[in-house]
């Protein structure tokens, strides 16, 4: 099944939002929104899902926090320090250097993370869909099976969009 994109043109955001919560309803395609600021009503009409930036995070801490701890482990028990009968696997300095690794593998992890899921940097540049969405407009772009171009159409008409361009 091949897929067309329509774009709807609005001006404002509540119309926008209609059209987004008319497409999903009817499940007729994914449905984007631009918008030239952050727009309550199109922000409530998305869909929300649960970031992955958190596992990347996740994922970070546990592999810093066993760097930490088995490293220093490594050290002490390779070169062993017997200073005044003290065991040479002492437990406190491995928690200490655990917990730094521990943060500092789910700080970068976690900025990594969200680079990769907001597919930051843009290595190719792209123009944009439409200007007039950094100004005063809002757009609501429909990707959908070419079956479904009808109802899309209808949907984004009876929301009150101002212009439809047919993406192909």
């Amino acid at each position: 099944m091949s897929k067309t994109t329509l774009l709807g043109v609005y001006k404002s955001g509540t119309q926008a939002a209609a059209a987004i919560t008319a497409v999903r309803e009817k499940q007729l395609g994914v449905a984007d929104a631009y918008s030239p600021t952050a727009d309550a009503a199109i922000l409530g009409a998305r869909p929300r899902s649960a970031s992955a930036v958190r596992l990347f995070t996740l994922l970070g801490g546990i592999v810093g926090g066993v760097i930490g701890v088995a490293f220093p482990m490594y050290t002490m028990t390779t070169w062993p320090l017997i200073v005044g009968g003290k065991p040479p696997l002492s437990f406190p300095p491995l928690v200490i250097i655990g917990f730094e690794l521990m943060m500092l593998g789910a700080a970068l992890s976690g900025f990594i993370g969200f680079l990769v899921m907001s597919r930051l940097p843009r290595l190719q540049g792209g123009s944009p869909i439409d200007r007039r969405f950094t100004d005063d407009m809002f757009g609501v772009l429909v990707t959908c099976e070419i079956e479904k171009r009808a109802e899309v159409l209808v949907c984004l008409e009876r929301s009150g969009t101002s212009e439809v361009i047919d993406g192909g």
